[in-house]
Order: structure tokens, then C-alpha cells, then sequence
């Protein structure tokens, strides 16, 4: 495989997992502000688990949930979460032939656990939910506008490499290799246009009186169903403690 094409499949997998929602996701009848604790919650005690009896059962909830999504929706997850569980144990494969094929197998299902939560709540979500939910959290604002323009820099960006990346191989006749691979002219061209996008958007950002603030857009009180998303935090944290006790 040749440094152009690995570029570009590489930067097509960055746009794919960075793209997220397209800012039309309907109102949930749970707030983000409690997706978000749950979610952690569930990576973070999955992830310090010792009986795998709890990440199965975790991902046993979490595969129901995903059945509940519409179809164009669960492909998406689908492919997300097999995409990054193969790579995950494809990066494993060694310790199989080093005696200890447990080891991907617990790390595959931890991968696989959290892409999969992680992917659900983005399915339910878009940015501008997450966004609003962290501000609903007091998370600082400027942390918010640091991690907001570089997930969307990162997605833009990362398209705009594959295009001309895509447009180089349609213009090549010959073969390429990593001798005359066009990276260094992509990157460059990349940074290029980064510089110019990030211009641009400082000035739309004066012009339109931006002062760093980001209100919540979330207008929906906590309600019974959220108050019942919350108990799943000490449920799961009991669960938690009764599975490691069987050890």
C-alpha cells in the first residue's frame, strides 16, 4: 500500500469519526447534561473492572439501547464500533503469539464497550447538545471554545486533505510511492488553508459580537425520566462492587 493511499484512508477515518451529528438531532426525552455523567460513568467503571461479568452486562444494556436507534442511525454505530474494535485487535494480534491471547480479548471488549457508549450518545446528540451540556456542568468557557473549534477544524480539515488527496490520485497516471507520495504538498496545502479558516472565522466571530459565551440552548427542565437516568449512576456503581466481590 502506497503513502498516498494510506494518507487518505487515514484522513478519511479522522473525518468520519470527527463529522459526529449534523446539528439536527431531535430533543431527547433525557437532558444531555445526564447522558454525559452516565455515559463516563460507564466507560470509567468498565475500564477498572476486573470480572468481565460487568463490561458484558454493560454492553448487553448498551446493544439494547443501539436497537432502539433508526436504521440509518445503528449503521453508523455499527460501523464505528467495528471499525475500531478491528484496529484494536489488530494491534493486539502479537500478544496471542506471545502467550497471552486473554489480554486482547479484554481489551477488544473495553474498546468495544466504550466506542459503542460513546457512539449511542452521539447518535442521540449533536454538538450543540454536548456543547450546552458542558455549560450546564460550569465546565469553563474557554475550555468549551478550545475543544468546540478543534473538533470542527479537525473534521473540515481532515475532508479537505482527502479531497485533494483523492484529486492527486485522479491526476496521476503513474504509480506512486512513498518516494513521490504528494504528502508533504497536502499537509501543506492543508496548513494553508487552516490558517485562512481560522481568519476567517475570527473575523465572522467580531462581526458578530462574539464574546466567548456559550449559553445553553437546552430550555427543558430536569424532569422524572431524567431523575431515573441519574439512579442508573449508583445502580451501576452497585453492580459494580457485587460483580468484583465474586472474584
Amino acid at each position: 500500500m502506497n503513502a498516498n493511499r494510506m494518507n487518505e484512508k487515514m484522513m478519511r477515518l479522522i473525518a468520519a469519526a470527527t463529522a459526529g451529528n449534523d446539528g439536527t438531532a431531535p430533543p431527547g426525552r433525557i437532558l444531555p447534561a445526564v447522558r454525559i455523567p452516565v455515559a463516563l460513568t460507564e466507560i470509567l467503571l468498565c475500564a477498572l473492572a476486573v470480572n468481565a461479568l460487568f463490561v458484558v452486562t454493560v454492553v448487553a444494556m448498551e446493544l439494547v439501547r443501539a436497537m432502539s436507534l433508526k436504521p440509518a442511525q445503528l449503521v453508523k454505530v455499527t460501523i464505528t464500533v467495528l471499525s475500531a474494535t478491528g484496529m484494536t485487535m489488530l494491534l493486539m494480534l502479537p500478544a496471542v503469539f506471545l502467550g497471552s491471547p486473554h489480554s486482547m480479548l479484554t481489551v477488544g471488549l473495553r474498546v468495544f464497550e466504550s466506542v459503542l457508549v460513546v457512539a449511542n450518545m452521539n447518535a442521540l446528540m449533536d454538538w450543540r447538545q454536548l456543547t450546552g451540556a458542558m455549560r450546564s456542568a460550569r465546565v469553563p468557557e474557554v475550555f468549551v471554545l478550545f475543544l468546540d473549534m478543534t473538533i470542527r477544524f479537525m473534521a473540515i480539515l481532515s475532508r479537505y486533505s482527502g479531497m485533494i488527496l483523492e484529486a492527486v490520485k485522479l491526476r496521476t497516471v503513474s504509480r506512486l510511492n512513498w518516494k513521490n507520495a504528494p504528502t508533504g504538498g497536502t499537509l501543506g496545502t492543508t496548513f494553508l488553508k487552516s490558517r485562512k479558516i481560522a481568519d476567517r472565522t475570527a473575523e465572522a466571530m467580531q462581526c458578530r459580537c462574539f464574546d466567548g459565551r456559550y449559553p445553553t440552548m437546552e430550555k427543558r427542565k430536569f424532569g422524572f425520566a431524567d431523575f431515573c437516568c441519574l439512579l442508573l449512576i449508583p445502580a451501576l456503581a452497585a453492580y459494580f462492587i457485587y460483580c468484583e466481590s465474586l472474584m
